[in-house]
């Protein structure tokens, strides 16, 4: 396995894309031909690396369209190279399309691609040849591990032994297999191409151009086209070019296994035609011979009309109609007595005939006559008919007792003429009339309703006749004649009797309303304190009209002085009525009120001194020391009207008011909490006042203006005071958080060999990394001389950066120890035993120091302690 990984997606294609057309791969025996490409979007047509969703039940899929990382992973692209060094390799479809490439696996078979196909219109017993084409993408040069691939249909495996696909220069190779559908086809099918490779080195490979086609018969053949019959016709199929024919279904065939069987069914019908040839291979086609229903003529039940009458038979909407006279219209008019019969014709050149008997029958015969032929309205008069044969309708109902039957009463409002309309057993209906002359009634009028005032009289007005008399008599002058004069004291309804010369009579009313004085009342007379006007209300309807003594037309009358009041009242229905009042004043007291301010911050308190009574009360009852006091102190957080009522010793009552204007204080805002690194500013903003102090001094620029630069040192809650242009105070505070920076330590400088490296890191966890060289892990290991810089950043956003420098030499070869004295010994019961060696070096240099260490190390071993006395002048 490559140690870069590359994604691959899992392919089961559910939508449209540019299609650009693949070399086909697929081969068929002798006598048959490849059938429609079944497999959509085989050769990857896609604009950009994407991600899908797979359909096919597989597994192992990893669905992505980012560079991969992976062990594997699929993705689809047309440069395999920008995905992993190590792979090389060109799409083998061509024209801008891609392929899909497969990184190795860790486990045996992993499908790579699947996707479903439908072959429910495939006949059973049909060859299918599974193929695409595959690619080792390692470049050239690299050891790897084969891929082996296999190919699968519903989970069976096509090849006997997986395909091993060897590195052979990204050349493209075609692996193939064959499948039949069987005796019974399943109606959908599972493809998958998977590889059965266990895990090692490479394993990579791609697939493209995929294709599952069926092979169908070659030879040519033809079958009759679709066809339509009209039900209970016959029609003939007619098929060619084959040797064997078998039909079906049989329904309504005259043979199954001839090439031109006779059809005579009763319904549309698809014939299926499986035709075969002398090499064995057979072909399907297939023919629909829809059966066109009769047209539904209907002239509907036989029938009878009345003598007189006539008959409009419809034979219905179609092409064509032949009727027993000849007519050849969709309808005819008839009027006497006989049969008639229609043949039709449609669209679809079929027949249908219906016939329909027609009786025509005798009228009744009556008439009609009535008891007077004249009466008043109102009045009922008998009507009747000679013969008591049929059944009898009377029109029109106005004033009828009855609509039906032999003798009616007819009581109509005006002179009317009346038809009856007798119905025999036939049901036929014959007419006679007869005419009631009404004389009127008189146009009785009472007058209009009319509306006096209380205690007021009016003449009442009666029309329309030649005698009168009126009800209720007690309130009239004459209960007798047309106009007379009626005083009611109440609303009274009259009602007058008219006689006209016909000797009709007729009743009229009318309403005589009698409205009630408005009430007025000004009260009793009184004297009131000066300076206190009373108001004077007689009635407080605005929709009346008022008239004072000094010609005021108002509703109300202020009064402040004293005096004689009049008020006359016009009520909606102009009826009046008066009042007077007599009023008298006492002489007013002098009151004083002074405050030391009207103008407060919200918190501060106003001293306010009142006189010129013998009792206080102060309202409202809000922010005040006392309601009863003439001396107070108010401390209102808001605008307040007070209002002072003083009394004096004839208990008059006077009012003074004092308003207090309170300013709220400054809505003061220093700006949101914050956090930043240590050695940044913020710039600190406050708002809502004319002058601004801030606390404490120290990290800040200026603390006497409302945005100051801030550099705290440390996390620093910064209040602010500020004061607005109605003098009014306020604070606010916001508290800047400093972040320590990230402690990168790298360690110290070092030298080494060319023959060793080593490996960076700092102490602490962060949320990035950045060496100079661009890597981003949180060590390096460097084998080569540089000054290696570290910059991280941590939770906070913080940054702080750490620079070593590591420095490589060559060094001298290894230095021999010659000889020890005295010679090292193990001490007893591990004992601690301190000595002192002399060493013997074959060769001096730089190089001894790695080699005394060495011999230390040995001593610690043995537990004893050594002490090196040796000393080479040429180390430096």
């Amino acid at each position: 396995m490559m140690m870069k990984k590359i994604f691959c997606v899992y392919v089961s294609i559910l939508f449209c894309c540019l299609h650009v057309e693949a070399q086909s791969c697929v081969s068929c025996p002798t006598c048959f031909t490849a059938g429609s490409e079944l497999v959509t979007n085989g050769n990857f047509a896609f604009s950009a690396p994407y991600a899908y969703t797979a359909t096919a039940p597989l597994v192992n899929a990893i669905y992505t369209a980012l560079p991969p990382v992976n062990f594997g992973n699929y993705s689809i692209t047309n440069n395999p190279n920008t995905y992993n060094s190590f792979w090389c390799g060109a799409d083998h479809s061509g024209g801008g399309t891609m392929m899909l490439m497969c990184d190795g696996y860790n486990g045996s078979p992993t499908s790579a691609w699947g996707q479903y196909i439908n072959i429910s219109t495939i006949a059973p017993n049909t060859n299918f040849t599974f193929c695409f084409y595959a690619m080792n993408i390692l470049c050239p040069g690299n050891l790897s591990i084969d891929p082996l691939i296999q190919m699968y249909v519903n989970g069976a495996p096509l090849l006997g032994t997986a395909y091993t696909l060897v590195e052979n220069n990204n050349q493209w190779v075609l692996i193939t297999g064959t499948w039949n559908s069987g005796n019974t086809p399943p109606a959908n099918v599972l493809l998958e191409i998977a590889t059965t490779s266990y895990s090692g080195s490479g394993n990579d490979f791609a697939i493209d151009d995929i294709s599952f086609k069926a092979c169908l018969p070659s030879f040519l053949t033809s079958a009759s086209n679709d066809t339509a019959i009209c039900k209970g016709k016959n029609v003939q199929l007619l098929a060619a070019g084959a040797a064997n024919y078998a039909w079906a279904p049989a329904t309504g065939l005259s043979s199954t296994s001839t090439a031109n069987p006779v059809c005579n069914v009763q319904a549309t019908t698809t014939y299926t035609v499986s035709i075969s040839n002398g090499l064995g291979c057979t072909k399907t086609e297939s023919i629909t011979v829809t059966v066109n229903q009769l047209p539904a003529v209907n002239l509907g039940s036989d029938t009878s009309i009345c003598n007189g009458n006539s008959l409009i038979l419809n034979a219905g909407n179609y092409i064509g109609y032949q009727w027993q006279n000849g007519n050849t219209t969709a309808t005819i008019n008839v009027n006497n007595t006989g049969t008639y019969t229609v043949t039709v014709s449609d669209a679809n050149g079929c027949s249908n005939s219906d016939a329909i008997d027609v009786t025509v029958n005798p009228l009744p015969v009556f008439n009609a006559t009535p008891a007077i032929d004249s009466t008043c309205a109102g009045t009922s008069v008998s009507l009747s008919v000679s013969t008591n044969t049929y059944n009898y309708t009377w029109s029109p109902g106005l004033g009828l007792s009855a609509t039906t039957g032999i003798t009616v009463n007819a009581n109509p409002p005006a002179s009317t003429t009346y038809t009856v309309t007798g119905t025999n057993g036939f049901g036929c209906t014959a007419s006679s009339t007869v005419s009631l002359t009404i004389n009127a009634l008189p146009n009785a009028g009472a007058g209009a309703n009319k509306t006096i005032c209380k205690k007021d009289s009016i003449a009442l007005n009666g029309s329309g006749g030649v005698q009168y008399s009126w009800l209720p008599a007690g309130s009239l002058s004459n209960a007798n004649i047309a106009n007379p004069k009626a005083s009611p004291q109440v609303t009274t309804t009259y009602t007058v009797t008219v006689t006209n010369i016909n000797g009709c009579t007729a009743t009229a009313t009318m309403k005589l309303k009698v409205n009630a004085l408005p009430v007025v009342n000004l009260g009793s007379d009184t004297t009131l304190c000066k300076n206190i006007p009373i108001v004077l209300n007689g009635n407080n309807n605005t929709a009346y009209t008022f008239l004072w003594q000094n010609a005021s037309t108002n509703i109300n009358f202020t009064a402040n002085d004293s005096g004689t009041y009049y008020v006359q009242v016009t009520d909606t229905n102009n009826c009046k009525n008066a009042d007077t009042v007599v009023i008298n004043y006492y002489p007013s007291a002098l009151i004083t009120l002074t405050s030391s301010t009207n103008k407060l911050c919200i918190g501060d308190s106003a001293f306010v001194n009142a006189g010129g009574g013998v009792s206080y009360n102060w309202s409202p009852a809000y922010a005040i020391n006392s309601t009863s006091s003439a001396n107070v102190i108010l401390y209102p957080d808001s605008s307040t009207t007070y209002i002072l009522t003083v009394a004096d010793s004839n208990a008059c009552q006077y009012v003074d008011t004092l308003a207090i204007t309170v300013f709220n204080l400054p809505v003061v805002n220093a700006g949101a909490d914050t956090a930043f690194c240590f050695g940044n500013s913020v710039n600190l903003l406050a708002m809502g006042g004319a002058n601004y102090s801030w606390l404490p001094a120290a990290g800040l620029s200026d603390t006497a203006i409302a945005n100051p630069l801030a550099t705290p040192v440390f996390t620093t809650n910064y209040i602010v005071h500020v004061i607005d242009t109605n003098g009014c105070h306020n604070t606010d505070s916001v508290l800047l958080t400093v972040h320590a920076l990230p402690i990168v330590n790298l360690g110290n400088d070092t030298t080494l060999c060319t023959t060793q490296q080593i490996t960076l890191a700092t102490a602490g966890t962060f949320n990035s990394y950045l060496w100079q060289n661009g890597d981003t892990n949180a060590t390096i290991t460097v084998n080569t001389s540089a000054a290696y810089i570290l910059s991280v950043v941590d939770s906070n956003a913080c940054a702080n950066t750490d620079t070593v420098d590591v420095t490589f030499v060559v060094c001298p070869p290894p230095l021999l120890l010659d000889s020890v004295a005295p010679t090292p010994f193990f001490a007893k019961n591990n004992a601690s035993i301190l000595m002192t060696y002399r060493l013997t070096i074959l060769q001096a240099g730089c190089g001894l120091l790695p080699v005394l260490r060495q011999f230390h190390l040995q001593c610690k071993t043995l537990q004893t302690f050594v002490t090196i006395t040796t000393v080479l002048s040429m180390c430096s």
